[in-house]
């Protein structure tokens, strides 16, 4: 589905036509709301990282980080997730790396490398925002539904709509809650996910 397409879609599934002023506005909202609580398989991205003293730049599209390793001898160290708290009190200390934390636009990694290594990173995209310059995304392409309802959210709370806001709720809602899940069946396989007490 075209940018264009999408905001006809919404003025039609609204039947409000003088909305049209405000649909970039909703479009963008929406956009900000999908990046917040969706995590898709087409979303995950790969890159490489080689830090300077420990720290690296995240990439430009970055969401969430899901895994970060490297290569030792014949498989890859995952390394943990920690907060800012303790990657502090490794700071000045070097050797085998063995956490990551995220500090504003940049991934700190603890101890830092005594070498230089390069890192694998799996995380979540954003995609270019859509706009009349740029019509069309590859996520909005395969999920044309979960953009529409997003942007119909804004507008129904936008014009006051209460009767359709909770309508078009449940829609991305159920949208949005399987494109998550086949994520995470993805990564952990049809098992069940089995804790302990």
């Amino acid at each position: 589905m075209s940018y264009s397409q999408l905001k006809t879609d919404i003025t039609s599934y609204m039947h409000r036509g003088d909305l049209e002023p405000l649909l970039d506005g909703f479009i963008a909202r929406a956009e900000a709301r999908i990046y917040r609580e969706v995590r898709a398989l087409s979303m995950e991205a790969t890159t490489q990282l080689t830090p300077t003293q420990g720290v690296s730049a995240l990439p430009a599209d970055f969401i969430a980080l899901r895994e970060i390793s490297y290569p030792v001898s014949a498989s890859y160290q995952k390394l943990g997730s920690v907060g800012r708290g303790l990657i502090t009190t490794y700071r000045g200390v070097t050797g085998n790396p063995l956490y990551y934390s995220i500090q504003g636009f940049d991934v700190e990694i603890a101890p830092a490398p005594d070498g230089s290594i390069t890192f694998d990173v799996l995380y979540w995209k954003r995609f270019p925002p859509l706009s009349d310059a740029d019509p069309e995304n590859e996520f909005e392409t395969i999920n044309p539904d979960l953009f529409l309802y997003a942007s119909l959210i804004e507008a129904a709370t936008y014009v006051r709509d209460y009767d359709y806001l909770p309508t078009v709720v449940q829609q991305y809602q159920e949208i949005m809650q399987k494109l998550n899940s086949d994520a995470d069946t993805t990564r952990y396989g049809e098992a069940p996910v089995i804790g302990v007490i």
